[in-house]
């Protein structure tokens, strides 16, 4: 028989470390991965050169997103990717580069579609799309982009 009460201590000191490796794990499930966060809107800055009458070489800018029309705010869990579209418009009379992007922190660049750099022909009208991973902690954010052409 006393061989036995030993098993029973060491299934309880098991249980009992079970459950504390499961609320550490819940807690950290909880207090991370479904932190909310609200993407209230953001702008697109494009530095660009001008054409002779003054208009932008590949774009309107600034590019203001936010409000209903825009689909603003979204809420989403933390660390998720979501997609910003920009127009690019091209009303020179030759093609012009989209060289750079940077996105301001707490938000984080992961691809563009186009890929960047790219050539943007004359007369192109279309949206370079991209693709933001949102902040890591739970709160409101806007986004600011910025697109550098730089010839």
């Amino acid at each position: 028989m006393r061989r036995i009460r030993p098993l029973y201590l060491l299934v309880a000191v098991v249980a009992v470390a079970a459950v504390a490796v499961g609320l550490v794990v819940n807690y950290e499930l909880t207090s991370t991965s479904f932190a909310q966060v609200t993407v209230t809107g953001g702008t697109v800055i494009i530095e660009e050169g001008t054409t002779s009458p003054g208009a932008g070489w590949i774009g309107p800018t600034p590019q203001n997103f936010s409000g209903e029309d825009s689909g603003y705010p979204k809420s989403f869990a933390a660390g998720t990717t979501f997609t910003v579209s920009v127009r690019l418009l091209n009303v020179d009379d030759h093609d012009h580069s989209l060289d750079l992007v940077s996105v301001r922190a707490p938000f984080a660049l992961v691809s563009t579609d186009p890929s960047v750099p790219t050539t943007v022909p004359t007369g192109y009208d279309a949206s370079l799309i991209l693709t933001l991973r949102a902040p890591s902690s739970a709160g409101s954010y806007s986004f600011d982009v910025t697109l550098a052409s730089l010839s």
